[in-house]
């Protein structure tokens, strides 16, 4: 069986009043064209 590694690409940030997904530079470019959808699931 082959082994699943996972590796975190940022983080999810909780402030007082919003909450928001922070991308670590490197991997910011492979979310491109994710405007067009209504949700992502992370």
């Amino acid at each position: 069986m082959n082994d699943i590694k996972v590796f975190s690409i940022g983080k999810i940030v909780n402030e007082e009043v919003n909450v928001k997904v922070v991308i670590k530079p490197k991997y910011a470019e492979g979310l491109k064209g994710l405007e067009g959808y209504s949700h992502v699931q992370i």
